[in-house]
């Protein structure tokens, strides 16, 4: 199932969640809050009130918790 990275411009938790990703070999869509129409629905439908949201299907964490994020994409990285 994919994976979904919501985030916006100027946000560095948003960048942050990207990079660890990206780190880590994990491929995403990447969803530009401020640029897709239809963002804020989605994230609305999955019950998100801010960005960055890693999202699956109907399931989410927020990004600006790394271990988090790990844990929900199935990885094991060394946050410290």
């Amino acid at each position: 199932m994919t994976i979904t990275v919501f985030w916006q411009p100027g946000c560095t938790s948003g960048l942050r969640t990207k990079e660890f990703l990206r780190t880590h070999g994990i491929e995403f869509e990447s969803v530009n809050v401020r640029e897709d129409p239809q963002a804020m629905a989605r994230l609305a439908a999955l019950g998100a009130r801010s960005v960055p949201v890693v999202a699956r299907g109907d399931a989410f964490v927020y990004g600006q918790d790394l271990a988090a994020v790990a844990r929900f994409v199935g990885i094991e990285a060394d946050l410290q």
